[in-house]
């Protein structure tokens, strides 16, 4: 089996929606991926 990792930067909090300006495009992988 393969396995994906993703990085993302690092951010003020653990779920990256407190920093300054939220991608849109990584919430919407994220979600995804769960």
């Amino acid at each position: 089996m393969s396995n994906l990792e993703v990085f993302e930067p690092a951010m003020c909090c653990a779920t990256g929606v407190c920093g300054v300006d939220v991608n849109p495009t990584s919430v919407q992988f994220s979600a995804h991926l769960q």
